[in-house]
């Protein structure tokens, strides 16, 4: 963390936990390893509440998160990464939750207050670089698909100086 202010360790954090599906079981060692970490971090487990969100449809998760946050629980929300948040829209909607109740989002190596707009625009890029990303893996894995495709039906190759 590069913040000088102290972590609002007295107030609830929230762990926001979007599960891989392809590693459901293996994942949740690193669930345990987050909540490890906030407690390192100062949180007594206690002040601790997890948000599981075992799918991308779940939205019910998303809901109970947002309706904390508006509620005023929580100091902070944590989340491993900033590609495991939300969606575009859902995004939208929780950056406006934390920026109207002053809850940071933490991650083990940043920490974002949401109401800075150097730091806002710093966790949209993160989240934004992260999306283009795995849109262009899923890109290259359908292309890799259809050129293996195409050398199965001519049942040819190019030379590898062309390649």
């Amino acid at each position: 963390m590069h913040k000088s202010e102290p972590l609002p360790i007295n107030k609830q954090v929230a762990l926001y936990y979007k599960t891989p599906v392809e590693a459901i079981e293996a994942s949740l060692s690193q669930l345990s390893e987050q909540i490890s970490w906030l407690i390192a971090e100062g949180w007594v487990e206690e002040k601790i509440t997890t948000y599981i969100r075992l799918f991308d449809t779940d939205e019910d998760t998303f809901r109970r998160l947002i309706d904390a946050i508006d509620a005023g629980k929580f100091g902070a929300v944590f989340v491993f990464s900033v590609d495991r948040l939300f969606s575009d829209v859902e995004l939208g909607i929780f950056i406006n939750a934390c920026q109207s109740n002053n809850v940071e989002v933490l991650t083990p190596v940043e920490r974002y207050n949401l109401s800075d707009d150097a730091e806002l625009r710093k966790l949209r890029d993160h989240h934004d670089a992260y999306t283009n990303y795995i849109k262009y893996r899923e890109h290259l894995k359908v292309m890799c698909e259809c050129w293996e495709m195409l050398k199965e039906q001519t049942n040819t190759c190019i030379p590898a100086e062309t390649a």
